[in-house]
């Protein structure tokens, strides 16, 4: 798999103008091509003299040179590269079968998280069944984090949520650390409070996008972005189907032809 992804990614690097890429035949390749043109595809009676044959041999160069060697490299090319692709989107498969078949978080409240420094920390809190309770925005990484806390258990204990997701984007591991202290003081308490990361790859394409502008149209793109979040935990499969393949950051399927996914069977 090492070769074949190796494969993708020099492809790519010439594509961009980045590489160079050089096929090495070793000069036996030759040697043996012009000595079969000369011993067998052409009879030596016929080109006995010296001269003649140093023509045959000159054409036979130079035809070698011209054709025979570029044929040969595009063909190796071609033959690693519609291997790698053939893995790489079997890889794709095999990733995407265990994302979208992660066992749901059922029957509990879940707040949606999408970390941020400047522009703060999305949330969205839903409902066990998905429905969009309440939507706001923390900034827990500026002063006056103590405001933002009591905020945050205001919230978690109004609407009795107990899980928190977090994306792994940008300022995760500042909100990850947040959360985690609050909940070692159990600073929520009576609530039993625990929380999860989940990758957040494709949320805020898909929150401006047509279909979450239909599903949500009354939230700003940022908040849509927390409620992707939060779904993603409670029903994997409902939420990921809705966000084009190339956007979820599995395999390498990212840097073929999107006419190769689509004819790959």
């Amino acid at each position: 798999m090492c070769v074949r992804a190796q494969t993708l990614a020099i492809n790519r690097g010439e594509s961009l103008k980045i590489l160079t890429v050089k096929v090495s035949i070793p000069d036996r390749v030759k040697s043996d091509f012009t000595r079969w043109c000369i011993n067998n595809r052409w009879r030596p009676k016929t080109f006995g003299r010296e001269e003649l044959r140093a023509i045959i041999r000159n054409a036979v160069e130079d035809s070698y040179k011209r054709l025979i060697m570029p044929f040969l490299t595009r063909s190796y090319r071609t033959k690693l590269t519609v291997a790698a692709e053939k893995e790489s989107i079997a890889m794709f498969v095999r990733n995407l079968r265990q994302r979208l078949l992660v066992c749901p978080v059922r029957g509990c409240v879940i707040m949606g998280v999408d970390p941020g420094f400047r522009h703060g920390c999305k949330l969205a809190i839903l409902s066990p069944t998905s429905q969009i309770l309440h939507t706001d925005v923390v900034y827990l990484h500026n002063s006056g984090q103590q405001r933002e806390a009591d905020k945050l258990r205001h919230l978690m204990i109004k609407y009795s949520c107990t899980r928190v997701v977090i994306g792994n984007g940008t300022a995760c591991r500042e909100t990850e650390s947040f959360f985690a202290d609050l909940i070692s003081r159990r600073y929520f308490h009576p609530l039993d409070v625990s929380y999860c990361i989940t990758s957040e790859a494709g949320a805020s394409i898909y929150s401006v996008s047509p279909e979450a502008a239909k599903e949500m149209p009354d939230l700003d793109p940022n908040l849509r972005s927390a409620v992707s979040i939060g779904r993603r935990v409670q029903d994997p499969l409902a939420e990921l189907v809705k966000i084009d393949p190339k956007h979820i950051g599995i395999g390498t399927y990212q840097i073929m032809e999107e006419k190769v996914m689509r004819g790959w069977k």
